[in-house]
């Protein structure tokens, strides 16, 4: 008699339910040391691991869901090796990692990575993964394994978290295949043709989440109609169909009047005269408001607007103009946050 687990999409969904991962000891929060991108989740593959052993069938349909996700914080790193290429390992001198996982079973099994983040360098040519959904990793890994795009054009969420300038030209004919991104998280990023940097997002046509910051050269921004939220300090852009906007590092300019065409007006700092942010937004619903604004730059016409009215939702932190907040206080809002502002809290 056959059994149902002889089934592999049964035996598939049984796997998902053996747990791999959990989350990490909060206890670790309070250690004065931590590596640079501390963990969250830790690993425990035992029981996957036991399940792959029973019979080729099960082999064949389990690990795929165990190297689905891979966390090189986790998982090992890599230092370049002293030894035979058969016995050398992804290995750091800085390790709060378990797993000493053998650079070969890495490279081999890396066909299966559909999460992954990388947060160093493999070597050309070892990482294999052409299925890779969800990408979070730093500009020196980028630009060292750049096939990381090329090779993987259904991408739907990127988060570059670049610690020095990525020269997004040079790059641009690997960020040119990618065409299927949901979510785009980068910073630090050098953009010295706005138009390239332009035409990759809208190849994205499914992009719904964007978050930018300290982006060098950038000062157009034209054509995403799909974007939902946005957050991006200091560069002027326009969306269409922005809901929620973060305006770390905005203020209100004076020459704001009203906000009854639903725009918004904003410049990047004290200089009023420097470049201007034209924001044509009317489905605009939530403001997040970052920075020691001063008072002035929040007009009693933006407070009372009719447009403002609408609004439900509007965090102020790190805010001086407490003066003002009462006049939208009245307005039925439903969510206000004062972080970091505890001068005004009695």
């Amino acid at each position: 008699m056959t059994s149902p687990l002889d089934f592999p999409e049964i035996l598939l969904n049984i796997g998902l339910c053996i747990p791999l991962w959990s989350r990490d000891d909060p206890r670790l929060q309070v250690m004065k040391f931590r590596p640079p991108f501390p963990k969250k989740f830790k690993m425990h593959p035992q029981d996957l691991v036991a399940c792959t052993s029973v019979n080729r069938m099960w082999r064949c349909t389990l690990l795929p869901l165990l190297w689905a996700v891979y966390e090189d914080l986790e998982m090992k790193k890599w230092v370049p090796p002293t030894g035979p290429r058969k016995t050398r390992s992804w290995y750091g001198s800085l390790s709060f990692n378990n797993w000493d996982i053998p650079a070969d079973i890495l490279e081999a099994q890396s066909i299966h990575f559909k999460y992954v983040a990388l947060y160093r360098p493999w070597p050309p040519g070892t990482l294999k993964a052409t299925k890779i959904r969800d990408l979070t990793t730093t500009s020196d890994v980028l630009q060292a394994n750049m096939d990381l795009l090329r090779s993987n054009p259904q991408l739907s969420v990127l988060n570059l978290k670049c610690c020095s300038g990525l020269d997004f030209d040079t790059r641009y004919p690997a960020f040119e295949s990618v065409t299927s991104l949901k979510s785009l998280q980068m910073s630090y990023v050098i953009i010295r043709d706005p138009t390239r940097f332009v035409r990759f997002l809208n190849n994205n046509y499914g992009l719904e989440e964007l978050m930018l910051s300290r982006m060098e050269g950038l000062v157009v921004f034209e054509g995403c109609e799909r974007l939902k939220v946005v957050q991006w300090p200091r560069e002027p852009w326009s969306c269409l169909q922005l809901e929620k906007i973060n305006l770390g590092g905005f203020v209100f300019p004076h020459d704001v009047s009203s906000l009854n065409d639903r725009n918004l007006d904003l410049d990047e700092g004290e200089d009023a005269t420097s470049h201007h942010s034209k924001i044509d937004t009317p489905f605009l619903k939530d403001i997040s408001s970052q920075g020691w604004v001063h008072p002035d730059y929040f007009p009693d016409t933006v407070l009372i607007s009719a447009d403002m009215r609408l609004m439900r939702k509007w965090i102020f932190e790190q805010t001086r103009s407490f003066s003002k907040l009462y006049r939208i206080i009245a307005e039925s809002y439903e969510y206000l946050n004062m972080d970091r502002m505890p001068h005004y809290i009695t």
